[in-house]
């Protein structure tokens, strides 16, 4: 949000957050406001159209941007981070370390973000020659809770625990760190665990959790260029009609993750 406001005042434009919750209802009403000229235009951040935009014609879409979450199928333009590949690159780190059970836990299904992570998870693990047990995949919703959730659920069974952790947030990283010391177990002697956005709190944990860092702001400030263009506030850009935008992420690594144990 930061991104995108610096970028839209030094424009001239004023910015309106609109938190709909998932719901369709507030999506359509807010999308209302470029067909009443209540706005200009639009970022989208939730990962699917409105209805009001998906029932549009294509050749009179208002001006709108996709970023973060990508819509499939959509053509609009979009910024996002390549989910599939960080999540290869921070499964692979684990696989490195010699760890060959490990499990992961995705966001909510549904969700592409999910969707990308846990393809990222599943390609590493077959490029390491690792067979994939779908016994190691937990279900979660981004949150500390299920995090501590799903750490209660992997970690309690000293004959199937996985060694390793691979999660699709810091949040639930830390959840599953909470549930780990739970069981009295040590990070990362006993278990690693690697997490996915690289929130404040992760350098700042106990131990400091290994993580993929995404370029916040940058993403922020790529949308608000895109949407700069198709206003014509600024001149073409390079990307237009060349496929989404790729901001790169980096995997950060830090004390939550170590070589795999070995008893």
């Amino acid at each position: 949000m930061s991104g995108i406001e610096k970028g839209a005042s030094q424009a001239g434009y004023n910015v309106l957050i609109g938190d709909t919750q998932n719901d369709p209802e507030r999506e359509a009403t807010y999308a209302a406001y470029l067909r009443s000229n209540q706005a200009d235009a639009m970022i989208l951040l939730n990962g699917r159209l409105p209805a009001p935009l998906a029932n549009a014609p294509t050749n009179a879409t208002p001006p709108v941007v996709i970023a973060c979450e990508r819509i499939p199928g959509c053509a609009l333009p979009t910024v996002i981070i390549d989910n599939d590949e960080a999540s290869f690159i921070a499964t692979s780190h684990l696989t490195e370390l010699g760890h060959t059970r490990i499990a992961h836990v995705s966001g909510p299904s549904g969700n592409i973000l999910t969707t990308d992570r846990v393809a990222g998870y599943r390609r590493a693990l077959t490029t390491a020659g690792i067979e994939i047990d779908q016994n190691l995949i937990y279900r979660g919703d981004f949150s500390i809770d299920s995090g501590i959730a799903a750490g209660r659920a992997l970690l309690g069974d000293a004959e199937t625990r996985p060694t390793a952790v691979f999660c699709a947030s810091d949040g639930m990283a830390i959840g599953v760190i909470v549930a780990a010391k739970e069981y009295g177990l040590r990070i990362p002697e006993d278990v690693s665990v690697v997490g996915f956005d690289d929130i404040p709190h992760a350098a700042a944990y106990d131990p400091p959790i290994t993580t993929v860092r995404q370029p916040r702001r940058r993403l922020g400030e790529q949308a608000i260029t895109l949407l700069l263009d198709r206003l014509g506030a600024k001149g073409p850009l390079e990307q237009r009609d060349s496929g989404p935008v790729i901001v790169p992420t980096e995997l950060i690594i830090r004390q939550s993750s170590g070589p795999c144990p070995r008893s």
